[in-house]
C-alpha cells in the first residue's frame, strides 16, 4: 500500500491541507537556532484535523548542533509521540556544510536528539512486526493444537 504525502514549509502559506488529495503532511518547524515557520501551527491544526498522518521537520543550517537539536525540540518537541519528527539535513546544497558532508555532525544531532527525546521509528515498526508475527504463530499453534485434541 502506498501513500502519498507532501512537505510544506514558508512557500506553501496558507495552503488548504483539508482539500491537498494526501495521505501525510511533513511540515517544516524551525531552522537553525533562529527561525521558525510562521505557518508551522496552522498548517500543523488544519493537517489534523483533516486526519493526515503528520511529520514535522527541522532545517539544519550548519551552525551548533546540540543547541539546533534543542531549539527544534523546544519548538516542536511537545508533539513526539503524535508526529513524526524528520531532520532535513542538506548538506550538499547548504553552504554552511561546505562541498564534503560532514557525517559527524549529522550523527551528534541524531545522537542528542534521538538518545535523549524520540523514539527510533525504525526499530519500534520492526518490534510491531515480530510481535505480529509472534502473535500469528502462537494463533498458530493453539489451532493446531486444538485439532490434535479433538483426534
Amino acid at each position: 500500500m502506498a501513500l502519498n504525502g507532501i512537505d510544506i514549509s514558508n512557500w506553501q502559506s496558507g495552503i488548504n491541507l483539508a482539500v491537498v488529495p494526501c495521505d501525510f503532511v511533513v511540515i517544516k518547524a524551525t531552522e537553525g537556532t533562529g527561525y521558525v515557520n510562521p505557518d508551522y501551527e496552522r498548517a500543523y491544526r488544519q493537517a489534523k484535523t483533516a486526519g493526515k498522518c503528520l511529520g514535522i521537520y527541522h532545517y539544519a543550517s550548519g551552525g551548533n548542533i546540540q543547541a539546533e537539536a534543542e531549539y527544534f525540540l523546544k519548538n516542536a518537541g511537545s508533539r513526539v509521540g503524535e508526529a513524526m519528527l524528520v531532520l532535513d539535513w542538506e548538506g550538499r546544497s547548504n553552504p554552511a556544510f561546505g562541498v564534503n558532508i560532514n557525517t559527524g555532525d549529522f550523527l551528534s544531532f541524531a545522537d542528542y536528539f534521538f538518545d535523549g527525546f524520540v523514539v527510533d521509528w525504525m526499530v519500534q515498526d520492526r518490534i510491531n512486526n515480530a510481535r505480529h508475527q509472534v502473535e500469528e504463530a502462537i494463533r498458530r499453534t493453539e489451532y493446531i493444537i486444538n485439532q490434535l485434541q479433538h483426534m
